[in-house]
């Protein structure tokens, strides 16, 4: 292809950049280890686990992340602030390192060659991506993240 008439791309993040499977495997027994030496508590990985169960569900695709936290710790018994906590480490942290490990390679250079080239690179995520971005060594212009900034759906969304 001619990537010189094109004018710009979207890329999602999760799955796009890197294996996802990977990644979540190795955050699997990272979170086992956390609840085996103390640090994360059984309620904190309930409350992880019910915040990715929910932030699909059609009824709850339109809350940003602390509406969703806020619903998460009705259900789990934790603080709103102790879910946005949980899940900011250990969504948004926690993984970061993995990220930039297990990158791809190939789509990081493609990416960042048409950055540099002038073309316009805009980022859709379900969730924050600039850290991750960060940590991946990718450029981009613009993020959109479907839980911030008016967007109200996630992906994938006919509406």
């Amino acid at each position: 292809m001619n990537w010189s008439n094109v004018d710009g791309f979207i890329f999602d993040v999760d799955g796009t950049l890197y294996p996802q499977k990977t990644v979540r495997l190795r955050m699997f027994f990272r979170l086992i280890w956390a609840l085996l030496t103390g640090s994360l508590s059984i309620r904190e990985l309930y409350a992880i686990y019910y915040f990715r169960k929910i932030k699909d569900q059609s009824e709850f695709n339109h809350f940003d992340i602390e509406d969703l936290c806020l619903q998460v710790s009705r259900k789990v018994g934790l603080s709103k602030e102790r879910v946005l906590c949980s899940v900011k480490k250990w969504m948004f942290e926690v993984p970061l390192d993995l990220l930039k490990e297990h990158c791809y390679l190939d789509v990081r250079q493609f990416i960042n060659h048409q950055h540099n080239a002038g073309k316009t690179i805009v980022i859709y995520s379900d969730y924050p991506a600039t850290e991750k971005l960060k940590a991946m060594g990718i450029h981009f212009n613009r993020e959109f993240v479907s839980c911030f900034g008016g967007i109200t759906q996630s992906k994938p969304s006919l509406d």
